[in-house]
């Protein structure tokens, strides 16, 4: 059966929309953090997600996705990627150590999903642990969504990221975005 995903598209700058099918495209050079932007109900956790299970595809790797909007007082980022090992079914009895394995190894990339839907409170302590993880470890490559705002302004003026935007269908690719999801004739024509 035939997935209903439309390809997301981004874009960099003011630059045209581009399909990106694996993660490795969006980090231009020695950039390890990359921050995509896109307004609510624009696909920005579902174009990461997307790009999570693609790294599957590559040998010896294993990408690690994580939902920000749980980090509370008790949860932060270390918590997460370690939780995220173990629902994995990797690393039960000591995740912390397989993470930090991992991690050095250069075989993964973390898919850090909604940057906006931390807390304020907590915000500052996980843009600290981003850094910390990237400063620490040479071969990771950070992926993060959020919506524009505040607070990924604050991250991406601090650190040197990529940033970039999911771009909104074009007007020829309407048809075709109808087509995928199932949209009757009638309906779709109407819209």
């Amino acid at each position: 059966e035939e997935p209903i995903y439309f390809p997301s598209k981004i874009r960099v700058g003011r630059s045209g929309a581009k399909t990106v099918a694996f993660a490795s495209e969006i980090f231009p050079g020695n950039s390890r953090i990359s921050l995509i932007l896109g307004t609510a109900g624009q696909g920005k956790s579902v174009f990461l997600r997307y790009l999570c299970l693609r790294e599957l595809d590559l040998d010896g790797y294993l990408p690690l996705f994580v939902e920000l909007r749980k980090i509370d007082k008790q949860t932060n980022l270390q918590q997460l990627l370690t939780d995220s090992l173990s629902n994995l079914g990797i690393g039960k009895l000591n995740a912390d150590e397989i993470l930090k394995l991992l991690i050095k190894s250069g075989k993964t990339k973390i898919f850090l999903d909604g940057y906006d839907e931390i807390s304020r409170e907590f915000s500052l302590r996980t843009k600290s642990e981003i850094i910390k993880l990237t400063r620490n470890n040479d071969k990771l490559k950070i992926l993060i969504t959020s919506r524009p705002g505040a607070i990924s302004q604050h991250l991406s003026d601090s650190v040197d990221i990529c940033q970039y935007e999911i771009a909104p269908i074009s007007a020829s690719e309407h048809g075709a975005f109808f087509e995928k999801i199932g949209t009757n004739i009638e309906t779709k024509n109407r819209l």
